[in-house]
């Protein structure tokens, strides 16, 4: 759970600089999203295993 709560917090920080900067914006969004697919990609395999 600490693995998860601190992988959200990178992303929040990052669009917190994108909104410093609209050309940014659209470039950091595609990182954040390729990070968001990573992070859900272990979550789902972690409570597969569990159950």
């Amino acid at each position: 759970m600490n693995g998860i709560r601190n992988s959200r917090a990178i992303p929040t920080v990052t669009t917190t600089t994108s909104s410093s900067t609209t050309s940014t914006t659209e470039e950091k969004t595609t990182t954040v999203a390729r990070t968001t697919t990573t992070t859900a990609t272990p979550t789902t395999t972690r409570r597969k295993m569990r159950t």
